[in-house]
């Protein structure tokens, strides 16, 4: 595969990066190690499968890049430390095995990824690069540093000799199926190979549908123009994830209703087709949604009011508002409502949402009301009634297990609803907005109850002492099983070790007390 002067291998745009891990570049080495001290002829490698034209240049890998960018970080493993004079060889010239399998020597700049037999993708591309210069420009982060270390560790253990792992290399085979790029539909063959899921994420696969097929140069344009700012987010390890859910809220408004999250790909496809999309015209689409989630993600845009309700729903953790909320940014930015009827319909939602999770209401038939919530409120519009109204219509006519819980309900199930052990996010936000309200002087509730600097008090405690018996009464017992976890003998502390299971008297009078509290 490497060894064809002419020929470069490139990795394309809609393919994920490299992410073989260590135990997987341990398994290749003992396989070449083994090899060698067993005298085995070769040792099959698994398939490559590239489409390119028939006079050489470049090779576009569809499938196999994970394999052959382990090979060649491993070539070249061994060349730096033959050039280092770190290990030494009878037969092998560093040099000419640059020139052959790693590099086109006829091409001088090292920025220039046309210089390398083998293209990553575009980060992948500059932590290989830079892996052929010093070693203080290595990218720490990238898993093409970390198995280049790794097998230059490996490599040093000197388990074989340097000549035999390079023979035993050599001997690596692979099924090379090569298509013609204007007679195989690499697209249906992709989706065989891949038809299990085991290893592509949908979002993976959506990328190969609306890359795939394009002419190389589009495949790069659309990639820079749309997917890359669709898929980057530096703050999600395992963003594929984030960009498979985030299409799927986008599938779930479009087609109003929710598909399983195992089933993004074959519903986003289906969708395309049956409407006859322009791959450019629902990347741009989609595009422009991802900005609109990035936005409700970070909570940061020109009103302040939308920020902080956005920061609250954030803490509720409630991500199957999200197809609805997506739609009305759109619908705001169309200039078709303010910015604070954004913010009283997002109000009404938190409420929504709040009110059932203190009812202890089943949160199934939201994904239905959320599918459909915009598209139902777009046909009121024009009926002579604010946005807002209709929100709050649309959410109060809900029944059954849909239903808004009513003030009255709120007031039961706040006193009564075991507080101590709710989910945790839902705690989060519960202290933070007794504590703060609408204050402009804010304490940082939720970061304090993350880093457990605030803790939860029970004011009478959770094993009652003798004299909180006596303070108690008779009917002591009564009194424990009504208000042991419920929120009226519940705050927030930083000095609950002190308070321990003390009388009432001392800690509302201890330092740091109630009464100081």
């Amino acid at each position: 595969m490497f060894d064809r002067s002419d020929t470069k291998l490139q990795i394309p745009v809609y393919q994920r990066n490299y992410d073989w891990k260590v135990a997987n570049c341990q398994q290749l080495f003992n396989d070449l190690v083994d090899m060698a001290q067993e005298g085995r002829k070769n040792h099959f490698f698994g398939s490559i499968i590239e489409i390119g034209d028939d006079y050489g240049g470049e090779k576009q890998i569809i499938d196999g890049q994970q394999r052959l960018t382990t090979v060649y970080l491993l070539i070249l493993a061994l060349v730096k430390l033959l050039e280092e004079g770190k290990i030494s060889s009878s037969k092998m010239n560093p040099q000419k095995i640059r020139d052959i399998y790693l590099v086109d020597q006829y091409v001088s700049d090292v920025e220039n990824i046309s210089r390398y037999r083998l293209q990553p993708v575009k980060h992948d591309a500059k932590a290989m690069m830079c892996l052929f210069g010093p070693e203080t420009d290595y990218i720490q982060k990238s898993h093409q540093t970390t198995n280049f270390r790794f097998f230059q560790e490996e490599i040093l253990k000197q388990r074989i000799s340097t000549d035999d792992l390079w023979d035993a290399i050599q001997r690596l085979i692979v099924i090379d199926i090569s298509l013609k790029r204007d007679e195989d539909n690499a697209q249906l063959i992709f989706e065989s190979l891949n038809s299990t899921g085991v290893d592509l994420t949908e979002a993976d696969k959506i990328r190969n549908f609306v890359l795939m097929d394009q002419p190389a140069d589009r495949q790069e344009e659309y990639y820079n123009n749309y997917w890359h700012r669709i898929e980057e987010d530096p703050r999600y390890e395992d963003n594929e994830y984030h960009v498979s859910e985030f299409i799927r809220n986008y599938l779930t408004f479009k087609l109003k209703k929710v598909p399983t999250m195992g089933k993004v790909y074959s519903f986003f496809k289906a969708y395309v087709e049956r409407e006859k999309l322009d791959i450019e015209v629902i990347l741009q689409d989609l595009t422009k949604y991802a900005g609109y989630e990035k936005q409700i993600r970070d909570a940061e845009i020109p009103s302040q009011k939308v920020n902080d309700i956005l920061k609250r729903l954030a803490v509720l953790d409630v991500n199957v508002t999200r197809p609805f909320i997506l739609p009305l940014f759109d619908y705001w930015h169309e200039g078709n409502i303010s910015a604070d009827q954004v913010a009283a319909v997002l109000t009404s939602i938190e409420s929504y949402i709040f009110r059932r999770l203190i009812r202890g209401m089943q949160s199934n038939g939201l994904n239905k009301l959320f599918a459909t919530l915009f598209s139902d409120s777009k046909r009121h519009v024009g009926l002579e009634k604010d946005y807002v109204e209709i929100i709050n219509y649309l959410l109060l006519s809900k029944s059954e297990s849909s239903r808004f819980p009513t003030d009255g309900e709120f007031v039961e199930n706040i006193e009564t609803r075991d507080a101590y052990n709710l989910r945790q996010q839902t705690k989060y936000y519960l202290f933070d907005r007794l504590e703060n309200q609408d204050s402009l002087e804010r304490v940082n509730v939720i970061k304090g109850m993350q880093e457990g600097r605030f803790t939860i008090e029970h004011i009478m405690p959770q094993t009652l002492s003798a004299t909180w018996k006596k303070e108690l009464g008779n009917g002591y017992q009564e009194i424990y099983d009504r208000w042991d976890n419920h929120l009226a003998n519940l705050t927030l502390t930083a000095y609950n070790s002190s308070y321990s299971n003390k009388s009432f008297h001392e800690k509302k009078t201890a330092e740091y007390g109630f009464d100081h509290s």
